[in-house]
């Protein structure tokens, strides 16, 4: 049994490594934070927004923002491209840094959660308590 774990784990890791550059790094697009949970009573996050993207640019590229019709930022040619913004974010929302064919660099999707308190149980009063 631990024979077939290590031989899957072989699998799974030789298979991660040939792939191509491009799609082992499509997740090189870090939020932070990455994750906000909203309310009915505050439907809206509002919040400071780190991105960063830690690999070299060889060339120019721009982070967009997936319901933006222009971009956040455009870099040129940087090591490390890092951005801090105070956002108001009411859904799900995808970043993408792309070159200027509108290649797909890095990604990162920034989630949000809706917190559904659970409503309290009406007693019943059926006499099983003292």
């Amino acid at each position: 049994m631990q024979g077939k774990i290590v031989a899957s784990l072989g699998l799974i890791l030789t298979t991660w490594w040939a792939l191509p550059a491009t799609a082992k790094d499509l997740d090189d697009l870090i939020l932070t934070p990455n994750l906000c949970v909203v309310t009915d009573e505050q439907p809206v996050c509002q919040l400071n927004l780190s991105i960063e993207y830690q690999a070299p640019l060889t060339e120019q590229a721009c982070l967009w923002r997936s319901d933006d019709e222009t971009p956040l930022s455009c870099y040129a040619a940087f090591n490390h491209v890092s951005l801090s913004l105070f956002l108001s974010i009411k859904r799900n929302t995808m970043f993408r840094l792309l070159d200027m064919n509108a290649n797909l660099i890095a990604q990162a999707e920034f989630t949000t959660a809706k917190y559904n308190p659970v409503k309290s149980r009406r007693r019943r009063g059926l006499g099983w308590n003292l």
